[in-house]
């Protein structure tokens, strides 16, 4: 699957894993055990969830979800005698506000803001042996080492996030710029 599908079904599928398309590179290239692994040069899901339902069942999938988290939200203000007007109307407001973030993933997939709203980012994790970052093969294809380069050139105009691994920045660029040579056009197009 090329880069673009995989981030549409990612963020379309879990738009609260993945609110935009910085928390998706963050998790397929950095994160071990994340669920995605190189096949055929592409980055590919794991998750049998995920590459299972369409996207239009992926979204009443979540729809359903967040339905249920406000009934559920109700019921729990009902019980501690808090429901009122003004909490009623701010669940359903936060419905709205993923309901949107769920449709508007075109917007969320340029989207690479690092610290979102009351959740700021913790910071990038390397690990030499686990991360796809580091595994990068050689058959890679040239959408996905333009995401890999993108990743990289995010962690680098960000050393001061890295928590670990900051000494393996010069082995990713060395092996990217080895698979660039496979496609003698892609710096021109890269920058």
């Amino acid at each position: 699957m090329t880069v673009k599908e995989t981030v549409k079904r990612a963020l379309i599928n879990y738009p609260l894993i993945f609110p935009n398309a910085f928390h998706f590179y963050t998790y397929a290239f950095l994160t071990i055990g994340g669920s995605y692994e190189w096949k055929n040069g592409q980055l590919d899901s794991t998750d049998k969830e995920n590459n299972r339902h369409d996207l239009r069942q992926a979204i009443s999938r979540n729809l359903n979800m967040m339905l249920h988290s406000l009934e559920y939200k109700i019921q729990i203000m009902q019980q501690m005698n808090t429901i009122n007007a003004f909490n009623i109307v701010k669940s359903n407001m936060e419905l709205v506000k993923l309901i949107d973030s769920i449709f508007d993933f075109g917007k969320r997939a340029k989207d690479y803001t690092m610290d979102l709203p009351g959740e700021p980012f913790d910071g990038f994790r390397i690990s030499k042996n686990y991360s796809n970052i580091m595994l990068l093969p050689d058959n890679i294809t040239e959408d996905w080492l333009r995401a890999a380069v993108h990743m990289y050139d995010i962690m680098n105009n960000n050393k001061d996030r890295i928590k670990d691994g900051i000494e393996l920045l010069p082995v990713i660029e060395e092996r990217i710029e080895k698979l660039k040579l496979k496609f003698h056009y892609f710096d021109a197009i890269i920058h």
